[in-house]
């Protein structure tokens, strides 16, 4: 019996000190793929008359496998977007406005247990059409689109499990959208393999 509480209390100061040890020297993330690939079965757009939903699919890349955390800091583009099937509205992406540039934000919760990676998405441009209007947005570094991308700290394992949009570009109309999606499936391109996001 006081084997087994030994053995148990050994095993927790291990797991104590290699967590102290992982926050006190975790400076930058390191991820398993530089490529990702998110799909949104519902991205909506709301404006002042009208609320568009639509299917989206980004793909993109990080310059690196690892990055430092700081805040700013240019990480990579997402360089393909497709706006598929319309349920209520009509919207537009503007290719021409690609790539998109990915800036590090900041993470959610203390380290080592960080639960999401948040990052800006500035270039984003849609042309959305209201009943009466039609506007053109486009995400800049003073209003992004925040990308905030949940992480499973369960049993260490650090994938990421989606991305989540929201923000309010500023339109040519005079108002702002509010965009908002959420999408379960982020994987490497071509795969169904999930992305895994470390410290070092």
């Amino acid at each position: 019996m006081q084997l087994h509480k030994l053995s148990i209390a050994t095993l927790g100061a291990t797991l104590l000190l290699a967590a102290l040890v992982e926050s006190a020297s975790a400076r930058s993330f390191s991820t398993s793929s530089q490529r990702f690939r998110a799909t949104f079965t519902s991205f909506e757009i709301t404006g002042p008359a009208a609320t568009v939903r639509c299917q989206l699919t980004f793909e993109g890349s990080f310059h690196a496998r690892t990055f430092a955390k700081v805040a700013g800091s240019l990480l990579g583009y997402v360089d393909r977007s497709t706006l598929g099937t319309c349920a209520e509205g009509t919207a537009t992406l503007l290719r021409e406005a690609l790539p998109w540039h990915i800036r590090y934000l900041s993470f959610a919760n203390s380290l080592p247990l960080i639960t999401s990676i948040r990052m800006n998405i500035v270039g984003l441009a849609l042309r959305v059409r209201e009943p009466f209007v039609t506007c053109l947005a486009t995400s800049t570094a003073e209003a992004p689109i925040t990308a905030d991308f949940p992480r499973n700290i369960r049993f260490g394992r650090g994938n990421l499990t989606g991305v989540g949009l929201s923000g309010e570009p500023p339109t040519n109309c005079g108002f702002n959208w509010r965009i908002m999606g959420v999408s379960t499936n982020l994987t490497v391109p071509g795969t169904t393999t999930m992305i895994t996001v470390t410290l070092i």
